[in-house]
């Protein structure tokens, strides 16, 4: 999510440089569910001229980063729920604090 969501300068990488390695992220596999003609792009893992934009413009055009905070929040969710049937002690709050990070990070 964050390679669609910040700058190449808090990420620390190149902005997009997951597609440009050929990886397809969750953003992407959302915008394939409603683009079926993506499949041959994430199969040849974006290395033809183009695909990569063509890869980004389905994100946008199909919410594949909102699909994607949604699921996200969803196990976030999920996990928070699992730790409170733990005692509470540091080690879960820890783990809470982890949990909850992992939506607001920027880097």
């Amino acid at each position: 999510m964050l390679d669609y969501t910040t700058t190449a300068e808090l990420l620390g990488k190149p902005a997009g440089a997951d597609l440009k390695l050929g990886l397809a992220t969750a953003p992407v596999l959302f915008a394939w569910k409603e683009m079926p003609e993506l499949g041959p792009l994430i199969g040849r893992k974006f290395s033809q001229p183009g695909d990569v934009e063509l890869a980004k413009k389905a994100v946008d055009d199909h919410n594949g980063v909102g699909k994607t905070r949604e699921l996200a929040e969803k196990y976030c969710s999920d996990a928070l729920a699992n730790l409170r049937c733990l005692p509470e002690s540091d080690a879960r709050s820890a783990l809470e604090f982890l949990t909850n990070s992992v939506l607001t990070r920027n880097k």
